[in-house]
């Protein structure tokens, strides 16, 4: 009994200690804010107009087509600064006409959700994190990035030493300067269609774009699943969402004209069945550096055969392949048909097959996309 107790013990002080480093990581790189007069006067210590910026990459994408997993994926890099949906506590602010209020002391009411998401992916990009709206902070999801979660760390830790608005005011600037540090910022992005982003690329001569598609089928049942469709609004639902990934190939081919080899087409089902290869691909083309320590992760989290039962937003599969497929055994045949007709100009383009049989559809065998025709027509758009 004794044993036992003390196991729990030094269990209990191991986890203290932990904890304690990863504290002290975030405050030994917190710089000093001045306060004049009981209010702070923010005074940044690195000039972000005068800095490298880092490289932003945006993984664009939309609502359960892989993105948490390819984003988990990318920020194993040393030098990434991950952002896990920097616009989703925006966007909701946006609908209720809500202005939006900055660190740095300015306020602004956007008529469109796509000015406020460039801001914001402009802000991210350049570190100018005071000029990002004040609810960025309350966002749970900063959890998801191994760095953007220091903040969190920071505030717990000096939330016993200063006053609030101090501690908010010096966690941000603690998380600037990691930003400033990184070689490359990736921002996974569900909200905005591509097109929104050609802006971005002007401004930002070193801006990269992983346009990540999945088998609509795949991320129809899966939205379906969590409730974002309904069985009534699934035609509608369908149809709204096949057309807006049809006018994002079409954007992404122009601007893969215009900016080769800076526009990437990348499917979660390559990604999910040979996770090693493909990941290796992913980071050439950012340019990322691809080490041994990020393929022992992706191994880890997609082919070690362990089961994590961690949440609906977990990347850890014990088998990525099956998983990837594991959608075919849940959809009915009806559902099928309305979904392929909704999408025949998305699977013209990415070479998607239609399902004509109940065989088809459950023989995993069967594989459901072939080497996309290049239409090179715009007859759908």
């Amino acid at each position: 009994m004794k044993g036992s107790h003390s196991v729990v013990v030094l269990g209990m002080i191991a986890c203290i200690l932990v904890f304690k480093s990863y504290l002290n990581y975030a405050v030994s790189i917190i710089t000093d804010q001045s306060s004049k007069k009981g209010s702070i006067r923010l005074k940044e210590l690195t000039d972000t107009d005068n800095h490298v910026h880092p490289a932003p990459i945006v993984i664009l994408t939309y609502m359960r087509s892989g993105s948490s997993l390819v984003g988990d994926i990318l920020q194993q890099g040393k030098d990434v600064f991950y952002l896990f949906e920097p616009l989703r506590l925006a966007q909701f602010r946006l609908r209720k006409k809500q202005p939006y209020y900055n660190l740095d002391g300015n306020e602004r009411l956007y008529s469109s959700f796509f000015d406020a998401g460039r801001d914001i992916i402009r802000n991210w990009t350049t570190c100018s994190l005071f000029g990002l709206p004040n609810i960025t902070w309350s966002d749970g999801f900063l959890s998801k990035s191994k760095k953007a979660k220091l903040y969190n760390a920071c505030k717990l830790f000096k939330s016993n030493l200063l006053p609030e608005n101090e501690t908010i005011y010096s966690c941000v600037n603690m998380l600037k300067q990691v930003c400033l540090q990184a070689n490359y910022v990736v921002l996974k992005i569900i909200r905005l269609p591509v097109d929104t982003l050609e802006q971005l690329m002007l401004e930002f001569p070193r801006m990269k774009i992983v346009h990540l598609v999945r088998d609509p089928r795949a991320t129809v049942l899966s939205q379906m699943k969590f409730g974002l469709i309904t069985k009534k609004s699934l035609v509608t639902n369908v149809i709204d969402f096949c057309s807006r990934i049809y006018r994002d190939l079409v954007t992404i081919d122009i601007l893969s004209k215009k900016y080769p080899e800076r526009v990437l087409t990348f499917f979660y089902e390559d990604l999910a069945k040979d996770p090693l290869k493909m990941s290796k691909q992913l980071y050439k083309f950012t340019g990322i550096s691809y080490t041994p320590e990020v393929e022992k992760y992706v191994f880890k989290i997609t082919m070690a055969g362990k089961y994590v039962n961690c949440g609906s937003l977990c990347t850890v599969k014990s088998n990525s392949s099956k998983a990837a497929d594991a959608w075919r055994s849940k959809l009915n045949m009806p559902k099928a048909r309305i979904i392929d007709r909704s999408c025949r100009p998305v699977y013209q383009r990415l070479g998607f097959r239609e399902i004509k049989s109940e065989e088809m559809l459950k023989n995993h065998e069967i594989p459901l996309r072939v080497e996309r025709e290049n239409l090179n027509d715009y007859r759908y758009a």
